[in-house]
């Protein structure tokens, strides 16, 4: 193991994540501290920790071999998350923003995740229009900045190590330390940051010049679509906006932010073919087919329904779902939002009709496109999983027969499925021990429970709470009166689960490779 070298790059790191709150503190600079808030002591505090920290490791580092392994490689990603995620808190901490390291870290890890879900508009905490422009700012910059993170690692890191989507660890010495490789791997994330830098910037001024958001706001939820996390600067979300023209441009950049990124690039650099390529990429084809049939199914299901869900005079009052429009509206943008796991909302889904609710959290757990910074388990792998099911089933009728595991043109050998069907099951059985862990807490009902562990562990942001309706009011069913729903808040939760929910929000968006491969004695076996 080449510490000194680990040291090195993780310093670098650190240092750069320091210099990010940058622009957060210079905003700051001009805000005066209000409601006990001072986001200027909270910026420098992180810049004076993150700046001697990571000149520390500098030095600790310095003169090492320039050579990367596996284990070097796998471990400095693993401590990147989390050393990015108590350094990013502090902010939050030390303004008064939140008064509890736990809530600080949850809603940092949250944002470098871009899960989404939040601490903030707690019943007895502060809400999201409470936070100067600096903190809202420093919120979207982190999921910005952790979705950046998150397509190089997976689109040119983690490759270039030779750990594909469907593979796992097979030999420690894969490295990029190779030079000939240094310059492929520069230009891709040149190329990456590029594509990821213009869609960003295209959808501010889309949202600021044809959906009427101010300008301030236009950035920061563009910093959050693309990066798929969800933060908003209101209250309420999206609904707040009223706007469908808001609402369709957000569920355009939702869709592309899902996509491939190496697709996306090529669309926009060639054009015409890329863009062909793009349409014909069988993964897109499938989430469109999966999103396209959930978004039908909801809207015949709400409008059959008929209901009246209330809501604050906010978000436009009540919404009527015997309505063909409202429900199309609704249903396209919230389960849009749901399986790119953005985590955006207008309109309350707990209170939709339990089969809705469910698909809700199915889409959750699938997800989006590989190479995207979506989260859920994939759906490349949802298909290859039903795939393998359709197989097993005729299996029974033609027990003789070949079947290959086919998605469309693209076939996957038994080595390729076994490794898939491990990390869906590993996603699944974090799932069932996460809830088995919260389920704990009396306050909690078994659906909040399980769908904050869903959520966390797909980074899709707001979970599902089973609700209780009284003629046209409709109250939280768990004891605790815990909303982890579109409109609520994880910020009653005990700060034990906080902390669980955002180791899971780390393993599930590192897939539970790079953590899990730390604490297995044969990875750091001499050989």
């Amino acid at each position: 193991m080449n510490r000194r070298l680990v040291a090195g790059i993780l310093g670098r790191v650190v240092l750069f994540f320091t210099a990010s709150a940058t622009p957060a503190l210079a905003m700051a600079c001009f805000e005066v501290p209000a409601g006990g808030i001072d986001a200027r002591a909270g910026f420098l505090w992180m810049l004076a920790i993150g700046g001697a920290g990571g000149t520390s490791l500098l030095w600790v580092g310095r003169g090492a071999r320039a050579e990367i392994y596996r284990r070097e490689s796998l471990l400095v990603v693993a401590l990147t998350w989390l050393v990015a995620g108590v350094l990013g808190a502090i902010p939050f901490l030390a303004s008064g923003a939140l008064p509890r390291m736990a809530d600080a870290i949850f809603e940092c890890v949250s944002g470098l995740t871009t899960c989404g879900a939040s601490v903030f508009g707690a019943p007895d905490g502060r809400a999201v229009h409470e936070l100067p422009q600096s903190l809202l700012l420093w919120r979207s910059a982190i999921q910005w900045v952790g979705g950046l993170g998150i397509i190089l690692m997976f689109v040119v890191l983690l490759p270039a190590l030779g750990i594909a989507p469907f593979t796992l660890l097979e030999s420690e010495q894969v490295g990029v330390s190779d030079p000939r490789m240094r310059p492929q791997m520069l230009r891709h994330g040149r190329h990456l940051f590029l594509t990821y830098l213009v869609l960003t910037l295209a959808q501010i001024v889309l949202l600021w010049l044809a959906g009427g958001m101010p300008l301030f706001e236009s950035m920061c939820h563009a910093m959050t679509t693309m990066p798929t996390g969800g933060f908003s600067t209101r209250d309420y979300s999206i609904a707040e906006y009223q706007s469908v023209t808001v609402d369709v441009i957000v569920i355009v950049f939702m869709v592309l932010a899902a996509s491939n990124f190496l697709l996306l690039r090529d669309a926009i650099v060639e054009g015409g073919a890329g863009w062909t390529r793009l349409w014909r990429d069988p993964e897109l084809r499938g989430f469109l087919r999966i999103l396209g049939s959930a978004i039908l199914v909801a809207t015949v299901i709400l409008w059959t329904w008929g209901g009246v869900v209330p809501g604050p005079e906010v978000v436009g009052g009540a919404r009527d779902y015997s309505l063909l429009g409202t429900c199309l509206r609704d249903a396209a943008f919230n389960l849009t939002s749901v399986m790119t796991c953005t985590g955006f909302a207008t309109a309350n889904f707990n209170c939709w009709p339990t089969p809705i609710v469910l698909m809700v959290v199915l889409l959750m757990f699938i997800g989006g496109c590989t190479g995207s910074t979506s989260g859920g388990i994939k759906v490349v792998r949802a298909l290859v999983v039903w795939r393998v099911c359709m197989n097993r089933l005729r299996a029974f009728v033609r027990p003789r027969a070949v079947e290959l595991v086919k998605l469309e043109e693209q076939v996957f050998d038994s080595r390729e499925v076994a490794s898939l069907l491990a990390i869906v099951a590993v996603f699944g059985l974090a799932v069932g021990l996460g809830g088995l862990a919260l389920s704990f807490d009396p306050r909690l009902d078994l659906l909040s429970a399980m769908s904050a562990c869903v959520t966390s562990i797909s980074c899709a942001g707001p979970g599902v709470t089973a609700v209780v309706a009284h003629g046209a009011e409709f109250t939280i069913a768990n004891p605790g009166g815990i909303d982890v729903g579109p409109f609520g808040s994880f910020g009653l939760l005990h700060d034990g689960s906080k902390l669980l929910l955002a180791l899971l929000m780390v393993l599930g968006r590192l897939e539970f490779l790079a953590l899990l491969v730390l604490v297995m004695p044969s990875f750091w076996r001499r050989r």
